[in-house]
């Protein structure tokens, strides 16, 4: 196990020095004044949080109720669909469209808890290892680190030790694991699984196309927010990729996200698990050469994602006007109208460039799981 020292989630013997530097970081003020726990001083709570053992304790006893407080301060609730269709003798490679930096596999995470399941591990990019503190957080809560390359070599390497690491987790562990179905989060609102996560995957086994999917037990699902998590700095991004050819990021830029994805309003929040990938599925995917056979795979991951993607009726309101159509008009109200095109002007407002483009593109962003679904085949 030392060959992936640096990017695995720290162990349990870990733990107890990892909680003591937590509990001294200067950060943690931050955290507690968010929990506003009506039952301990923040003394109490530094001396409590020092004195966690385990991964299992620092999940159950700070990292839960973290997740129940954003959901109960900053959503409309939380919809869980589907819930049977996660193996319960197995563990499992779930893979999900992402919108939201952190949130997404963690409130995965206090799901999974809910219903009787073991956490899964996390892969997240070393881009968010913004500090200690959120390096600490992030691996004492079974995060596991995809690391950047600089050149082809150094990105080959990495994906190689990634995927062997994410294989030994499932197949030898009976670890779950949790990725996203791209390199960072959905902008456009497209959901599309990335052919170079199932590559990477495929690189620790390439033996057998079949079996080297089939033992990852891979369950597809779907999480989708009333409101886009981060919309304004999704907007700006892509509008400055199109019309001004390039975007470049801000060195906070990633911290903000995952500030704005905690605190800000996110309307309902919907998780919809698929069935897991069938031998068979697989099988027909391997038909193809080459590409086409991790592309076939993709697209059977991308329907079942599709499929279970909860629409809100913000996704309803943009499409139709996109589309100057009444085709979903039974799912939202003339108010709902109202509150769509006031937080589209006051996003607008705060990015410079036209309007008229940006107005476009904003609409497409929450209209695109509708275009998704309306283009699924229809025996699907």
């Amino acid at each position: 196990m030392e060959e992936f020292d640096d990017i695995r989630q720290y162990n349990d013997s870990e733990i107890p020095s990892v909680s003591k530097s937590l509990s001294q970081n200067p950060v943690l003020q931050s955290v507690y004044n968010f929990l506003s726990p009506n039952n301990i001083s923040f003394d109490g709570f530094k001396t409590s949080l020092s004195r966690v053992r385990t991964v299992a304790q620092m999940q159950k006893e700070y990292m839960y109720p973290v997740m129940k407080r954003i959901v109960e301060n900053t959503t409309d609730g939380l919809i869980v669909n589907h819930i049977e269709n996660i193996p319960k003798d197995k563990p499992c490679l779930f893979i999900g469209n992402h919108r939201d930096i952190v949130l997404d596999s963690a409130l995965l995470q206090m799901i999974l808890l809910d219903n009787g399941f073991d956490t899964s591990a996390i892969t997240f990019g070393d881009n968010l290892l913004i500090n200690d503190f959120m390096t600490d957080i992030f691996r004492s809560n079974k995060m596991v680190m995809a690391v950047r390359g600089t050149n082809n070599r150094e990105l080959m390497m990495n994906a190689m030790k990634l995927s062997k690491y994410l294989r030994l987790l499932i197949t030898e562990q009976k670890q779950s694991v949790w990725i996203a179905q791209r390199n960072g989060r959905t902008k456009d609102g497209d959901d599309k699984t990335e052919k170079a996560l199932l590559k990477m995957l495929y690189l620790s086994r390439q033996d057998d196309f079949v079996k080297s999917f089939s033992e990852l037990n891979i369950v597809p699902f779907a999480v989708s927010y009333g409101i886009e998590p981060c919309e304004s700095i999704k907007l700006k991004t892509i509008y400055s990729q199109k019309y001004l050819g390039h975007y470049e990021k801000s060195k906070d830029e990633d911290y903000r996200s995952v500030v704005e994805g905690v605190n800000n309003q996110k309307g309902k929040v919907a998780f919809s698990f698929g069935k897991m990938l069938t031998a068979d599925e697989i099988k027909d995917a391997a038909k193809g050469d080459n590409n086409d056979k991790f592309k076939a795979l993709a697209n059977i991951i991308d329907r079942r994602i599709i499929q279970h993607y909860v629409a809100h009726k913000f996704n309803y309101v943009a499409y139709d006007l996109l589309n100057k159509s009444k085709l979903f008009s039974s799912h939202y109200t003339t108010e709902d109208v109202e509150n769509f095109i006031a937080r589209k002007d006051n996003v607008l407002s705060s990015i410079e460039g036209s309007n008229s483009d940006m107005a476009s593109m904003f609409l497409c962003i929450y209209a695109a799981p509708i275009v998704n679904k309306l283009n699924l085949p229809l025996n699907e």
